[in-house]
């Protein structure tokens, strides 16, 4: 039996990171290279050591849209194979799948992710279905990928979630992984949700799937597993009521509920059916109103441990949360986001890798092996250059900003103007900028960078030099290039007036 690292992981509460750059990236007008999309596949898996695989799932790309897009995922499934897992993504539709499933196939830790409307209104425009019978094919397609390749995993994006029936996709989303499914992703794919609601999405499902799913769905509180039959439902399917206490919104419950009367708050990381299989859940959250780095963390904070995220916040219109700033802030504050990360205690994980019983409590962490942060600057560069998406002075973790420093007070004592060390954690130099701003260490600093002293007469006329340039161009920062001419021109002017003086000062 193959095993799905992506179900193990996220059963033992760890993150898994789950890259949309070169898949949904395309919809927001970029194009990544075959060649590149294996290149940040690799990249991103030598963050995780031998663990990548466990810790990503790369989407490589929709291989529906056309040969050279099925030609581009084959490539990354072929040789991006043990670094991450690979993923083909497809509509709802047979033939879709059945390329999708043809692109990956015979890669180690392969997947296909199946994106199915679960809103009456996306069902109606996707599919011209009702809600109902848009989940129940996914259901039907979930058990047609099994068959086609038990030796790749698929996975169902639930679209439009934010604005779906809770129970009815709890109903499905239990119905789906009886099935086979491995991870039920949902989307808020208009990106409008907020973030208390979509805490409560992803709580509210979670509990439907332990605790019977509800009326609503079609099932009979009491009834026994197999019992309850929705219209259109799957037989296997139903749920006794009052499932596990783990999972529901029972009052004083300690489980993912969160939020319930006397609960903790905090998720853990997959729905527990009453005979059922569990439910991973997953989120892919977009960025429409700035709010996709916030709901991811409700997500997280909800039990999700298996989160959509894009380079440099690449996606459809505004994009959704970036892939370098949900890594940072879960490698460095994990533990006061998510109150200590793993499976909570008493409840039980996915087994360790060395299958010696479930990873449980605060001392699982969040990861089978930390990230390596040093690395994100440079996969961002290249993301940049690949894209044309550019790395702004405003960019957090990443960008231009990070590490620079162009006033006085940030020059004499960095650490109380800096977040972290940028040098120590990520690698990057300290950098002093010149612009309008600059004070007079700061002038003596980058002038001791191009092989200058200057004497304090000399750095009054350079510092008023700095500010009269800046302000004639309209431009902030003065490029070294233009600084090192002006003080070869200083030079040379105190060489003319001072023919026995080689610098006058200016060394």
């Amino acid at each position: 039996m193959v095993v799905d690292v992506v179900r193990e992981s996220a059963g033992a509460g760890r993150i898994v990171l789950w890259e949309e750059s070169a898949r949904d990236g395309a919809q927001a007008k970029t194009l990544m290279t075959p060649g590149f999309r294996v290149e940040l596949a690799r990249e991103m898996g030598r963050m995780f050591g031998a663990d990548g695989p466990r810790h990503v799932v790369f989407a490589a790309g929709f291989p529906a849209v056309c040969g050279e897009e099925f030609e581009a995922v084959r490539r990354v499934a072929a040789e991006a194979e043990g670094a991450v897992s690979v993923a083909a993504v497809c509509r709802g539709a047979r033939r879709d799948l059945e390329q999708a499933v043809a692109s990956v196939r015979g890669s180690r830790h392969a997947r296909v992710m199946v994106v199915v409307p679960a809103s009456e209104a996306m069902a109606q425009v996707m599919v011209h279905r009702t809600a109902r019978e848009a989940l129940q094919a996914g259901v039907d397609l979930v058990k047609h990928a099994r068959d086609l390749d038990d030796g790749v995993a698929v996975d169902i994006c639930l679209a439009d979630a934010s604005r779906a029936d809770h129970a009815l996709m709890a109903h499905y989303a239990q119905a789906m992984t009886d099935a086979g499914a491995g991870v039920i992703v949902l989307a808020d794919t208009v990106g409008a949700q907020l973030p208390f609601a979509c805490g409560e999405m992803f709580r509210r499902v979670r509990a439907g799937c332990g605790a019977g799913g509800g009326a609503e769905a079609g099932l009979v509180a009491g009834g026994g597993a197999g019992a309850g039959r929705a219209a259109g439902g799957d037989a296997e399917v139903g749920l006794a009521g009052g499932g596990d206490a783990e999972v529901g919104f029972a009052a004083g419950g300690e489980g993912p509920a969160g939020r319930a009367g006397g609960g903790t708050g905090r998720g853990t990381p997959a729905g527990r059916a009453a005979g059922g299989i569990e439910v991973v859940l997953a989120s892919h959250l977009h960025n429409d109103l700035g709010l996709g780095l916030a709901n991811t963390l409700e997500a997280l904070a909800a039990g999700v441990r298996v989160v959509s995220s894009s380079w440099l916040g690449i996606a459809e219109r505004a994009g959704m949360v970036a892939t370098e700033q949900l890594l940072f802030l879960l490698a460095r504050h994990g533990d006061e986001l998510l109150g200590g990360g793993g499976v909570q205690p008493g409840v039980g994980g996915a087994p360790t890798r060395d299958g010696r019983g479930p990873a449980t409590g605060p001392e699982a962490g969040l990861w089978w092996t930390e990230p390596d942060l040093t690395r994100l600057p440079g996969i961002a560069r290249r993301v940049a250059e690949e894209t044309g998406v550019p790395l702004t002075v405003t960019t957090p973790i990443v960008g231009a900003g990070v590490g620079s420093i162009s006033t006085g007070t940030p020059f004499v004592h960095p650490t109380l103007f800096q977040p972290f060390d940028p040098e120590e954690v990520l690698g990057i130099e300290p950098r002093v900028v010149l612009t309008h701003l600059a004070s007079a260490r700061v002038v003596t600093a980058v002038a001791g960078r191009l092989g200058h002293t200057l004497d304090a007469g000399q750095n009054r006329a350079a510092m008023a030099w700095v500010k009269e340039r800046a302000y004639r161009t309209g431009r902030a920062v003065v490029e070294d290039t233009a600084f090192a001419d002006y003080l070869a021109g200083l030079k040379a002017s105190i060489n003319r007036t001072d023919p026995n003086s080689s610098t006058g000062g200016l060394r």
